[in-house]
């Protein structure tokens, strides 16, 4: 994986020889990958990105049973640019319910230092209800999906969504509900 993040040295020594300074060398952001072993993802559930990613989901429906298109019960769990963009995509789901959280099934997690991608198996569709008859507003469909998420302070916020590669076809995602 490319390193998502940039690095500037923070600080230079000088030399004894010379009255140049002489730059430290850059450090290598930290970089881990985790899978999800067998069926379920449980082994992903402690790190801290799939947390992130888990109160965004709660938040992306609490927002959308509000009426909030504007997202602003999930803003906290956003960037900046992850606001603009989920702002569009709720849209379509404005005005529906969701009986809790949007269901996610982590598959793998990689993170370098203040960023990290959780490829997921997501119901996108066929979860949030009409409000009126109480069935599902779409067909189900369960899709790979990359969330990439950016570490502020300590709290992991949804940077955005990327339409993943993979077949979900195997992969039961859970759908909890309030």
């Amino acid at each position: 994986m490319t390193s998502l993040v940039s690095e500037t040295p923070t600080s230079a020594t000088t030399s004894p020889t010379s009255s140049k300074p002489t730059p430290k060398p850059k450090p290598t952001p930290k970089t881990s990958t985790a899978t999800a072993k067998g069926a379920g993802a449980s082994s992903l559930e402690s790190l801290g990105p799939v947390k992130g990613a888990r109160a965004f989901a709660t938040a992306y429906a609490k927002s959308i049973n509000a009426s909030d298109g504007a997202m602003a019960l999930a803003k906290s769990q956003m960037t900046s640019y992850g606001q603009t963009r989920v702002a569009f995509y709720a849209q379509a789901d404005v005005g529906l319910y969701y009986p809790g959280p949007i269901p996610l099934s982590p598959r793998k997690v990689q993170t370098s230092g203040s960023t990290s991608v959780i490829t997921a198996c997501v119901v996108l569709d066929g979860f949030a209800t009409n409000r009126s008859t109480k069935k599902a507003a779409r067909p189900r469909s369960v899709t790979s999906i990359a969330i990439h998420l950016r570490k502020s302070g300590s709290t992991w916020k949804v940077d955005r969504l990327v339409k993943g590669s993979g077949s979900c076809a195997s992969v039961k995602v859970p759908t909890p509900t309030w």
